[in-house]
């Protein structure tokens, strides 16, 4: 491999050292040892984010991630030594292989270990990249949780690693769980669980564990772990008898107490989640083997394996002798809005918008179990009387004139994305249908809703946008169309959210589902992840319910 430099760029307080090699070392925690015969290409170990760029001449590598420990709880002893309470949790591990080309850009973040707590003293800080806060109250006090450390990258045309590092947590193909902050006083004090790995670890909850799918339930507290982030540390827990620690970042956040749990998307070569045993912060490192990663075999000849038209999941099994396949994904339609005129005859006010269209071709295996959604078309609202329902997958509610302000007026129900979803490493959601959003490698939006006359001040007849794309469209408002990011749905506080389109409102239309959805009147945006062999968004113009066919 030819000497280079790379340039590597940082946010955050402290610089990086470049060797002639290309090996890039942070400030902070040892790097992780790399495989034997791979040649090093860049290793980030102080917590912040970074962008890393493929050199020339390879065209494959391997991230070896691992997330931040959780921290400890200490005690300041009448005779000024110090007690350790509890501990706080290793972080997890992942290891992941994937197929890149050169110049591709990935970003990186390193998780930050989790701030130890003193009781009567100080509360343990959330470590960078997801970890949650620890607590205190009354002298007793918690460790804060590790951060996750992630490699990520946009979906096909979104520039978010180049466009200031601002990929987001549905960007992540590689993910490492923080370790959970330790306990103050709760049976002498617990230490905080193990990050991901498949699943992360709680040792005060052992079954609220974060999985692939969700953080668990947190014990029912509604401000509980999320997608990316862990949970605030609380107490007393129970009653009187202690505070708990601050949750791991990771894929999935851990409750509080608990490690995050790990990811690897399953568009990697090759992948596995050893689970938690890093101490200190997190750590990223990056190599390649000697042999460059061969080209992936299509089929033979052209042919439709299947054709999914019912709204709802369906699973489809790759058949014997396939290694690639083509999906072409279609969202719904939006649903229009109607009135009954006094002859009885009906005037169709406003048409819903058209669902999107995604291509994308992508490295599958014999036997594997692949999860297909479509969508459903919004439904159609007649005026004074009923609303438009929601379309399956996605779409958002039409309004439904119970406010004084909409003078009987209604809209139509926001179009359904239709999607393709795989499960990360470990993760068989798939064989039962039961993969969420967060697993989706493709989308195609979902069209929005049709607006009533008059609304908003805005003489009627106003459709629903189509879905997309890489961007949705919206005649309302023209502004608020949802990308690769999430965008904001105007002054409308019910807005549209990861997969979902925003309700209908004052006469206008619902958006449409889709990677992200549609806002007011909008129609949602589509994805196709960039591991995928290749992609694209031919223009939208599906009407009725959503559709997936698979070809060779």
């Amino acid at each position: 491999m030819e000497a280079m430099t790379r340039a590597v760029q940082r946010i955050g307080p402290l610089a990086l050292g470049i060797t002639a090699l290309g090996l890039v070392t942070g400030v902070g925690s040892a790097p992780a040892q790399q495989a034997t015969g791979a040649v090093a290409l860049a290793s980030f170990t102080t917590p912040g984010t970074y962008l890393w760029k493929v050199p020339a001449g390879v065209s494959e590598v391997s991230f070896d991630v691992f997330g931040a420990r959780g921290g400890g709880v200490l005690a300041i002893l009448p005779g000024g030594s110090v007690q350790v309470v509890s501990n706080g949790g290793s972080g997890g591990e992942a290891q992941g292989s994937f197929a890149v080309h050169k110049g591709e850009k990935f970003q990186v973040n390193v998780g930050g270990q989790g701030g130890t707590a003193t009781e009567y003293s100080t509360t343990g800080a959330g470590g960078f990249n997801g970890g949650g806060g620890g607590a205190q109250y009354s002298g007793e006090a918690s460790g804060g949780g590790g951060g996750a450390s992630d490699v990520r990258i946009g979906g096909r045309q979104d520039p978010c690693v180049g466009n200031q590092l601002s990929c987001q947590v549905d960007d992540r193909i590689i993910v490492a769980g923080g370790g959970g902050g330790g306990t103050d006083h709760l049976i002498g004090g617990i230490s905080g669980g193990a990050g991901g790995g498949l699943v992360g670890t709680n040792l005060q909850a052992p079954g609220d564990v974060a999985t692939q799918e969700t953080s668990g339930s947190c014990s029912g507290i509604s401000d509980g772990a999320g997608f990316g982030y862990g949970q605030d540390g609380y107490g007393p827990y129970p009653s009187g008898s202690g505070y708990l620690g601050g949750g791991g970042g990771g894929w999935w956040g851990g409750c509080a107490d608990g490690g995050g749990s790990g990811y690897v998307s399953p568009l990697a070569l090759a992948g596995s989640l050893p689970g938690g045993t890093s101490q200190g912060d997190g750590s990223v490192l990056i190599t390649t083997s000697s042999v460059p990663a061969g080209s992936r075999p299509s089929a033979a000849t052209a042919t439709t394996f299947a054709t999914f038209t019912a709204p709802g999941a369906h699973i489809w099994t790759v058949p014997a002798g396939i290694t690639a396949a083509t999906f072409n994904v279609w969202g719904a339609s939006g649903g229009a809005v109607a009135a009954i005129l006094p002859d009885h005859s009906v005037e169709v006010i406003s048409s819903g918008g058209a669902g999107g269209h995604t291509k994308s071709r992508v490295a599958v295996q014999p036997g594997e179990q692949i999860q297909v959604t479509v969508g459903g078309q919004g439904g159609t609202a007649t005026e004074y009387t009923i609303p438009g329902a929601a379309g399956v997958n996605g779409g958002g509610v039409g309004d439904d004139n119970d406010d004084e302000s909409d003078s009987g007026t209604v809209s139509g129900g926001g179009g359904g994305g239709s999607d393709v979803r795989i499960g990360g490493t470990g993760n068989s959601c798939a064989a039962t249908a039961s993969c969420g959003y967060t697993d989706r490698i493709i989308a195609a939006g979902g069209g929005g809703g049709g607006a009533d006359d008059t609304v908003g001040g805005i003489n009627g007849n106003m459709n629903g946008g189509n879905g997309g794309g890489l961007t949705g469209f919206d005649l309302f408002y023209p502004n608020d169309t949802t990308g690769q990011e999430p965008g904001v749905c105007g002054t409308y506080n019910g807005g549209a959210g990861f997969g979902f389109g925003a309700d209908g409102w004052n006469g206008v239309g619902a958006g449409g589902g889709g990677w992200w959805g549609g806002c007011l009147n909008g129609g949602a945006s589509g994805h196709v992840n960039s591991l995928t062999l290749s992609g694209s968004f031919p223009p939208g113009t599906r009407t009725g319910d959503g559709m997936v066919k698979i070809t060779s």
